[in-house]
Parts: structure tokens; C-alpha cells; sequence
């Protein structure tokens, strides 16, 4: 049976102050930086591990400013419906982000900030998918 897995790995640099990126069919990684949110892409595929053999897999380098937010997710965030089917959706998930005081907020806040928001937009729909969340803040 052909297996195949999903992975975003992230290696965090405190001293230097980076992270380093590699995904490998997880969704972009979201840079909150002051009220404008990017998406960080890698270089190269990102399809998942196991996909095809021999795939070589590309990182990229960002450097973290003070305030950033990093938050790295699955598609079961911005794919999660509605009770009428509609989807959460990522510019949903974007503007939600860049809307929050992150300035004032911790990074276990912003995680449940996203976690309460994702619930009230499904108003207690069935999930489709599983949700897996991790945020960083820069200090």
C-alpha cells in the first residue's frame, strides 16, 4: 500500500532570532507582522512525504521581529464548514489574524482566539477534519 504523510517542520533559532521552514503538504505557514498577515511558502514541492520517491524538499529562512506571530495550521482550520457546508475559509482565517491585538495578547491567547473562532463559525457542525495549531510569538 502506498503511504504518504503531511509535515511542516519549523526550527526555531531563539539566538538568532529565525525560524527555518520546510513543508511538505501541510498548509503555508501564516507571518502575523504588525496588522498585515503573509503566507510563507517553501521553496521547491510541497507535496507530501511519501508522495513520489526521491522528492527534494526546499526551506526557507525567516527572520523573526519582535511581535511576530507565527502560526502554523492544517487544512482543517480554513476547511471547516458551516452547518450549511460553507467553508471557514483562509482569507477568513487571514483577516481574523490580522484583525486580533496580538500586541496585547499572549501566544496560548491567540491560539484559543483562533480555536473559539473556528467554533463559532461551525456553530457546533459536524467536523470533517482533524485541526492541529501551533502559535509562536516573538518576544
Amino acid at each position: 500500500r502506498h503511504m504518504f504523510t503531511a509535515l511542516c517542520l519549523a526550527a526555531l533559532d531563539p539566538a538568532r532570532r529565525t525560524v527555518e521552514l520546510a513543508n511538505a503538504g501541510v498548509c503555508p505557514p501564516m507571518l502575523r507582522r504588525g496588522g498585515e498577515v503573509t503566507e510563507l511558502e517553501s521553496p521547491g514541492p510541497s507535496l507530501p512525504l511519501g508522495a513520489f520517491p526521491a522528492t527534494a524538499y526546499g526551506s526557507r529562512e525567516v527572520a523573526l521581529e519582535p511581535g511576530d506571530v507565527l502560526v502554523l495550521f492544517t487544512d482543517g482550520m480554513p476547511e471547516a464548514p458551516d452547518r450549511a457546508g460553507a467553508e471557514y475559509g483562509y482569507d477568513a482565517l487571514r483577516a481574523f489574524l490580522a484583525a486580533l491585538p496580538a500586541e496585547t495578547l499572549t501566544a496560548a491567547a491567540i491560539r484559543q482566539a483562533l480555536v473559539d473562532e473556528i467554533a463559532r463559525f461551525a456553530r457546533g457542525s459536524r467536523r470533517q477534519d482533524d485541526m492541529t495549531l501551533v502559535v509562536v510569538k516573538a518576544l
